[in-house]
């Protein structure tokens, strides 16, 4: 288990978190701007519908980090992001979010893309790189 300050507080109640929020740790991590996050077609409830959870780190009332995690909780989980606000990074956050990932979906097959430079921090989890996957994506489209 972690050794990480009792100073930050770990939750998955969404409850606990609102847009604003979310939005703000998004723009710390340069995943878009905040206000890209306050349109009528991006909710909480999207972002987190069925089979979709999230794990979130406080420090006091402010939200530091989080992870969000898409399962069917029987066979496959993938770990959408895992983001820390840059002035919290390097404080083992990032490591602690992971192990809650791990222990909560410790029987299912856990997949993540990472960046380079961020497979030491899932490869000390056993999620290592596998030679016979290759991620692909795009970025959104833009209408």
């Amino acid at each position: 288990m972690s050794n990480i300050s009792k100073e930050f507080e770990f939750v998955t109640e969404l409850g606990r978190i609102d847009m604003t929020m979310l939005a703000d740790l998004y723009e710390s991590v340069g995943f878009g701007k905040a206000e890209n996050y306050h349109k009528p077609s991006v909710s909480l409830e999207k972002l987190f519908g069925p089979g979709i959870y999230g794990f979130f780190v406080f420090h006091g009332e402010r939200l530091i980090g989080m992870a969000r995690v898409m399962s069917d909780d029987i066979l496959c989980t993938w770990i959408a992001e895992i983001c820390v606000h840059p002035d919290w990074q390097k404080k083992g956050i990032g490591s602690a979010l992971l192990e809650k990932v791990d222990d909560r979906f410790r029987d299912t097959a856990l997949y993540a893309d990472v960046f380079k430079g961020q497979e030491a921090l899932f490869s000390g989890r056993g999620i290592n790189p596998q030679s016979r996957l290759v991620a692909c994506g795009r970025a959104p489209l833009k209408v």
